[in-house]
């Protein structure tokens, strides 16, 4: 199975929220009910060895999600913002999962907004928790200021 996390970064990089993926028996992937916050600054290692966690801890589950609504979504009740828009607004989401299923080396892609048609991508070995955490850094930056 590939392993997968997600990590909302506050535009300020004062927080992040990360949660680990899982997915149901449609194939279909969706966060953990347990996020994590951590408060900045942001250390790369910190933030790697955190989503090397999350993405360990990927797993197969059943749970139906035709029941859930907007506001159930985990990591925006984790943020303690009043609404979801005002969440994808102040945080930048950053997907990182596995590219085969020997899980060694990650994915990090990131939208500078919930709308984006473009992402900025980068690489990492998933061995190296460091430098999972410097590609989370490098993409989040590239979002926040719009420029690689």
């Amino acid at each position: 199975m590939r392993e997968s996390a997600r990590i909302f970064i506050s535009r300020s990089g004062e927080q992040a929220i990360v949660v680990t993926m899982h997915v149901n028996e449609a194939g279909i992937c969706f966060e953990d009910e347990a996020p994590v916050t951590l408060h900045g600054p942001l250390a790369p290692a910190e933030l790697g060895n955190r989503v090397h966690g999350a993405m360990a801890a990927t797993s197969r589950r059943e749970k139906d999600l035709s029941l859930t609504k907007r506001t159930d979504w985990p990591a925006f009740k984790q943020s303690g913002i009043s609404s979801v828009a005002q969440f994808q607004r102040a945080f930048i989401q950053i997907g990182i999962q596995s590219v085969n299923d020997s899980n060694l080396i990650v994915e990090v892609a990131g939208l500078p907004d919930a709308d984006s048609e473009l992402q900025v991508v980068a690489h990492a070995s998933a061995t190296a928790p460091a430098k999972i955490g410097d590609a989370i850094i490098r993409v989040y930056e590239a979002c926040r200021d719009r420029r690689v």
